[in-house]
């Protein structure tokens, strides 16, 4: 039962996140005066450049039963990328 309700709160907070993504996509197009589409694009570049971090944060408050922590971790440039993919994978 545990599994369904996780996969429900990932799909509902994938949705979220997704929007969030769009108006602020569709919100920067529009103070610049470009397409959406170049927003997109230029956001990527500026992310995969490592420019910009893009986060949410959450309400402790509306966490009852979760245990929230934060993990900083000092990476070297070239390795980047290999940690973030096995980080994303140990921890999913």
């Amino acid at each position: 039962m545990e599994d369904a309700s996780r996969s429900t709160l990932t799909n509902a907070s994938e949705k979220a996140v997704h929007a969030l993504n769009n108006t602020a996509t569709q919100f920067v197009a529009k103070e610049l005066g470009i397409s959406e589409k170049t927003t997109t694009r230029r956001l990527d570049r500026m992310k995969d450049g490592r420019l910009l971090d893009l986060s949410l944060q959450c309400d402790p408050a509306s966490k009852i039963g979760y245990v929230q922590f934060i993990i900083l971790i000092n990476v070297e440039r070239s390795h980047y990328r290999d940690v973030y993919k096995r980080m994303y994978t140990e921890f999913q």
